[in-house]
């Protein structure tokens, strides 16, 4: 677990590295969820009998207080993080993740609607509960962004977009790859507005 939570820890930091933080707290936070949701996804892939059923968030005073993880954060903090976050980078499946999004996003809404209807315990979640949980859901909506386009720039040629008025193979509208189409034109329009959302969250969020 301590191998692998440290190769989390730096392939959160290595996704983080556009971002801007004043202070290791934050930092914290952010890794923390990135974390989380990593962790969440690995236990999801073993055998039941080995799964664990009361697997718990990661917390960022987890992350500050171990030596490894808190000499990283400074590091990344002072712009010294170079290759020593990029050398090992887990590999995790989009598919899943995005699993992992919409248990998210199942949650906000069941959060939500307890606001609107007034029927939210204090016990329920406190406000940091209620920022965390939202700030988890858009960086790993962010971090999957970001890994297709990661992949569409290690594979070139291999995936392409086809709009109406750009069609270069003439297959048809849509987003395509080397087995055929991945996903509809309208999709992929979709696709783009939450790519363009994101992009002025993180300017709110994570560039402050």
């Amino acid at each position: 677990m301590v191998e692998s939570r440290l190769g989390f820890v730096k392939a959160a930091l290595d996704h983080l590295a556009h971002a801007h933080y004043n202070n290791v707290t934050r930092l914290a936070r952010d890794v923390a969820s990135f974390v989380s949701a990593l962790e969440d996804t690995e236990n999801g892939k073993l055998p039941e009998k080995y799964r664990k059923s009361d697997l718990k968030p990661v917390s960022h005073v987890t992350i500050l207080r171990n030596s490894e993880y808190r000499r990283l954060l400074e590091a990344f903090l002072s712009k010294g993080l170079s290759n020593e976050v990029a050398e090992q980078k887990p590999f995790i499946d989009v598919e899943e993740l995005l699993i992992r999004i919409k248990s998210l996003e199942s949650q906000n809404k069941i959060l939500k609607n307890k606001i609107l209807n007034g029927s939210l315990e204090a016990q329920d979640y406190s406000e940091d509960d209620r920022f965390d949980a939202e700030r988890q859901l858009f960086l790993a909506l962010d971090f999957v962004i970001s890994l297709v386009g990661k992949m569409q720039d290690k594979a070139p040629g291999c995936f392409y977009n086809a709009t109406p008025d750009n069609d270069p193979k003439e297959k048809g509208p849509g987003f395509w790859g080397p087995y055929g189409l991945v996903e509809s034109y309208e999709e992929m329009q979709k696709f783009e507005k939450v790519s363009s959302s994101l992009k002025i969250w993180r300017k709110n969020s994570l560039l402050d």
